[in-house]
C-alpha cells in the first residue's frame, strides 16, 4: 500500500479481544477496495495515464476477481457471526479466491 502499515496493524491486532481475521490482497492498493476504481480507469484511459500511475492507484489484482472476492469474504463474515452459520471460507486460503491471502 505504499507506506508499511504492518507495525501499527500488529500492534491493534494484539489489544482486540474479540473474533478477527486479517486478510491480504498483495496485488491491491487503497483504491481496489472502493467504488472509485471504475471511475479511476475512466478517467486514466482518457488523459492517457501511464500504466504505473494506474497500478500505483488500484494495483494489479483483476477487478472482478476481487469484488467476487470482496462479496465472498463478507458475506461469510455476515453468515457466521450474524446468522449464527459456521463458514468454512473463514478457516483458511480458499483456491477460489487466489488473491486473498490469510495473515496469521
Amino acid at each position: 500500500m505504499g507506506e508499511n502499515v504492518a507495525p501499527a496493524r500488529g500492534r491493534a491486532a494484539r489489544r482486540c479481544t474479540g473474533w478477527k481475521l486479517d486478510l491480504n490482497v498483495p496485488q491491491a492498493r487503497h483504491y481496489t477496495f472502493t467504488e472509485d476504481e471504475a471511475t479511476l480507469l475512466r478517467i486514466a484511459r482518457r488523459f492517457d495515464a501511464s500504466k504505473d500511475l494506474i497500478t500505483g492507484w488500484i494495483g494489479t489484482v483483476d477487478s472482478a476477481r476481487i469484488v467476487a472476492s470482496e462479496r465472498a469474504y463478507l458475506g461469510a463474515f455476515f453468515d457466521e457471526h450474524l446468522r449464527h452459520r459456521p463458514q468454512r471460507l473463514l478457516d483458511g486460503p480458499s483456491p477460489r479466491h487466489p488473491d486473498v491471502v490469510f495473515v496469521r
